[in-house]
């Protein structure tokens, strides 16, 4: 037995020895190869199954030990070869800098900090080593230090574009906005056609509230660059929502006097869609139909409105989830309208409500929701159509495309399948001018969804149950509508 053992940590042993010695002459190879060679023989015709799962236990952990051990040996000398560098020409800023690319390789930015110094010291113009300290100063979080170190680089050279941008996310991160925005309009002089650089103005500009200047910035990114541009858009029309003053609606009829006082209205700063997701008066919408709002309301007109509250959003995939505020105390409305859950045509989530199959390319949806508000009718619109493609702007997997007529307001309705499954959340309307302007050509009936799946995901992080919807059995137009109108909200964003 202990003759096998010996077996089983020989050949490792001798491969350690291998590994080790790189210089082994010709006649010390053939020894090596002879000896592991017979230790293999034996043990493999002596050795039990289970001392060979042993052996190769052994063998793996050397592997992997050989990795770590070369790293280690690879690093070790590579510091030793910058160190030496820097020992034989103490005066060469280059030397220093090198040694310490090499410990922030290493991700000792400590060590490359000190290295950078001794560089900058010997050559204070050294635009390279200044960038590697500020960077090496973020890493370990000094932002103060990494600041300072990029203006010092604009000192050298006003326009070098990297260390703007770096300033103006530094001061946005830090709540500088007004500095960020400084930052990032050099950038964007030196490097007009950098899209990133527009995103981020947009961004520092509609955190202190400029929005017109916000929605300038992200026309600009588009236009640049029109691929993977869905959010971008839905922002806009968020911004947009904001800045748009709505018109007091008119309450008066033919006939009624002109002189007569109206009745005033809250100020209303727009409208979106929804749709019931379970009997305890939860609502899917979009978070852009609802980000700034007051106060929310939801209903299935405009005159017949409850009160709702955010219980929570999911920016990065524009969904909202809203609850009606109290059940206990509902007024009569607010009874009136809990009370269509109860009706067995509409599914909730509890009970199957979202597909679990992806969108198939070529197959019917239909399309629930309540475009304009209520200029044209106080009342639900559907429109059909098929999914365009099974991925939506910019390739995002979590979206799809579809050429049902979706108009401002439809955000946040649901989309139906032909059989009532809910197979996704109207998100978005191309913006058909800024892409004309884009690429030349003026695109007809692309329109946006957010998948089922997605929408799934957000319900069951909520806490909310959510079922696989088992409807297959094929309904006319006019069964879909009556599930929509039964399900669809119009929300109502008041400022």
């Amino acid at each position: 037995m202990a003759q096998a053992y010996l077996q089983i940590v020989g050949v490792p042993f001798l491969l350690l020895e291998w590994r080790l010695n790189t210089n082994i002459n010709p006649f010390s190879r053939f020894f090596w190869w002879e000896t592991a060679g017979s230790l293999v023989r034996n043990m493999f015709l002596n050795i039990q199954p289970q001392r060979l799962i042993l052996f190769l236990f052994f063998l793996a952990a050397f592997c992997s030990g050989c990795v770590g051990f070369n790293k280690v040996v690879t690093h070790t000398r590579l510091i030793t070869e910058g160190t030496d560098q820097v020992q034989q020409n103490p005066g060469d800023a280059g030397a220093h800098f090198k040694l310490g690319v090499i410990y922030d390789k290493l991700e000792n930015h400590k060590e490359a900090i000190t290295s950078y110094k001794n560089a900058i010291k010997i050559d204070p113009n050294f635009s390279a080593a200044l960038v590697n300290l500020g960077y090496a100063y973020d890493d370990l979080g000094q932002k103060q230090n990494a600041i300072a170190s990029f203006r010092e680089i604009l000192r050298i050279n006003p326009d070098y574009v990297d260390a703007h941008i770096y300033l103006g996310n530094s001061f946005r991160e830090s709540g500088r906005y007004q500095e960020s925005i400084t930052s990032f309009k050099e950038a964007s002089r030196i490097q007009p056609m950098r899209v990133y650089v527009h995103y981020s103005l947009g961004d520092s500009y509609a955190k202190i509230g400029k929005y017109q200047d916000a929605i300038n910035s992200y026309k600009t990114a588009v236009e640049i660059s029109p691929i993977g541009a869905g959010k971008t858009l839905a922002r806009i029309r968020e911004l947009e929502h904001k800045l748009t003053p709505i018109r007091p609606r008119q309450e008066q009829r033919i006939g009624e006097s002109a002189h007569q006082p109206q009745e005033e209205q809250t100020p209303q700063s727009g409208t979106g869609s929804g749709f019931f997701v379970s009997k305890m008066g939860h609502v899917i919408t979009n978070a852009h139909v609802v980000n700034g709002c007051k106060k929310l309301t939801v209903g299935d007109n405009a005159n017949k409105q409850v009160s709702a509250e955010i219980i929570n959003t999911d920016r990065s995939n524009d969904l909202a989830l809203l609850k009606l505020s109290s059940l206990d105390m509902a007024s009569a409305d607010s009874k009136s309208l809990i009370q269509k859950l109860s009706i067995v045509v509409v599914p909730l989530s509890s009970k199957g409500l979202l597909r679990s199959e992806d969108v198939r390319l070529g197959e019917k949806v239909l399309v629930a929701g309540y475009p304009f508000g209520d200029i044209f009718s106080n009342t639900i619109k559907v429109t059909s159509g098929i999914v365009s493609a099974t991925r939506g702007a910019g390739d995002d997997s979590g979206q799809f495309q579809l050429d049902a007529a979706v108009q401002p307001g439809n955000s946040g309705g649901p989309i139906y399948d032909s059989s009532g499954n809910i197979v996704g959340v109207v998100v978005s309307q191309l913006d058909k001018r800024m892409v004309e302007k884009a690429i030349g050509s003026m695109p007809e009936n692309v329109n946006f969804g957010i998948k089922a799946s997605t929408v799934k995901q957000f319900l069951i992080s909520s806490g909310l149950p959510s079922k696989k919807a088992e409807q297959t059995e094929e309904k006319s137009t006019e069964q879909l509508a009556e599930i929509a109108k039964n399900q669809a909200l119009m929300v109502m964003c008041l400022q």
